[in-house]
């Protein structure tokens, strides 16, 4: 398993750009361009290094804003560049961009896994973070995906303040509300990042509002704590038995 490689590619496409994110990234009003998939390809078919993957991570960016058309452009030539033996391919998505046809569509292309940005179901957390979506759009997104894609991830950002109101309190208890949500959605994996904020984004100018150590260690408590039934295989993931992300354990 140590010499199979994880394949990673970055779609750095986004239509709106949250202020706490430093990937690589841009604005585009509406699908991935082509002549950026057509250099992926290119980049792609000059690759002449270690050839057995077991995993594929299309991460960004936003990757769900790939045409159909150009996400099995991008399969084909991987399976053309590289060995896959029965691989997990994840599509990191919005929750604003999902519709059963565009699962069914993924599926159809060979997508088994689904990465959903989620981040909370606090609506307020949800705009400090310079979400498109709310809460409502994101348990419609978490019960589409379920219903096609037996694995799965939800995503979700713990450190992040309430434009309503920005006391450690309010901000608990939204997390305590995500949390459950979260349990209740039961997906098979989940993510819980602690929120950030770095050099070179608009949230570097917003550093006051970072939580201080001992929140951040019960925030992240409070995630241990609500995902209990899940293997904590590493510090921001937790899978149900058979589902940890097998692109992270080759990294």
């Amino acid at each position: 398993m140590h010499d199979m490689l994880g394949v990673y590619i970055h779609i750095p496409y986004c239509r709106t750009l949250c202020p706490y994110c430093d990937f690589v990234k841009t604005r585009t009003k509406g699908q991935v361009p082509t002549e950026f998939v057509d250099a992926l390809l290119r980049e792609m078919a000059a690759y002449e290094g270690p050839r057995d993957a077991g995993s594929v991570f299309f991460g960004g960016g936003t990757p769900s804003l790939l045409a159909l058309e150009d996400l099995a452009r991008i399969l084909e030539q991987l399976h053309r560049s590289f060995r896959l033996d029965s691989p997990e391919i994840t599509l990191e998505a919005n929750p604003d961009d999902m519709s059963p046809e565009l699962l069914q569509g993924w599926r159809a292309l060979g997508v088994n896994r689904v990465s959903l940005g989620v981040q909370s179901f606090d609506d307020g957390v949800l705009r400090y973070l310079g979400r498109r979506h709310d809460s409502q759009a994101a348990r419609r997104a978490c019960d589409w995906v379920a219903a096609q894609f037996p694995n799965w991830s939800l995503d979700l950002i713990f450190g992040a303040r309430s434009r309503i109101a920005s006391d450690d309190a309010t901000m608990l208890r939204a997390w305590e509300v995500t949390l459950a949500t979260a349990q209740a959605l039961a997906p098979p994996h989940c993510s819980a990042y602690g929120l950030t904020y770095e050099a070179g984004t608009p949230f570097a100018r917003r550093r006051e509002d970072a939580v201080d150590d001992d929140t951040y260690l019960e925030l992240f408590q409070m995630a241990e704590a609500a995902l209990a039934d899940y293997d904590h295989y590493e510090i921001s993931n937790y899978a149900r038995p058979g589902h940890q992300a097998l692109h992270n354990l080759f990294y």
